[in-house]
């Protein structure tokens, strides 16, 4: 092809290249990675530092599993109040007026641990540990 003309091919050159032969298949490759990336920061960055802010009301997080368009997350309070319930739901007073809400949908349910143990695509999140930014 065209770029082994200017000599050896780099990861760019590669890059070019294999949107250059099937641009659609990259397109859609490049929109399934760019939400894989935002997702993750959206769950990383942003729902595990407003959990770490508010981990003084919030018992467990768990997440649920196998969900690609959005994140969803049971939340088990230590006192279930409408009080921390909306502590916890005030995460979509700033979230869902950001350019992210239209990418990431993002949802809480309040749960109780038994419930949440018991069905079996949640999965604890541990808000505390998630990675620094620049770190995921």
């Amino acid at each position: 092809m065209l770029l082994e003309t200017i000599g050896h091919k780099n990861e760019n050159a590669r890059i070019i290249e294999a949107f250059l032969s099937d641009p659609v298949r990259q397109i859609i490759s490049a929109h399934g990675t760019l939400s894989d990336v935002i997702a993750g920061i959206a769950k990383n960055h942003i729902v595990a530092r407003f959990f770490s802010y508010h981990d003084p009301v919030i018992s467990k997080v768990y997440m649920k599993t196998g969900t690609k368009d959005h994140l969803y997350f049971a939340v088990v309070l230590k006192n279930d109040t409408f009080r921390n319930r909306n502590k916890i739901l005030g995460f979509f007073d700033y979230y869902n007026g950001s350019d992210l809400a239209d990418v990431c949908s993002i949802y809480f349910q309040f749960m109780t641990s038994e419930i949440a143990a018991r069905t079996p695509d949640l999965l604890i999140f541990d808000y505390v540990t998630a990675p620094e930014p620049g770190k995921a």
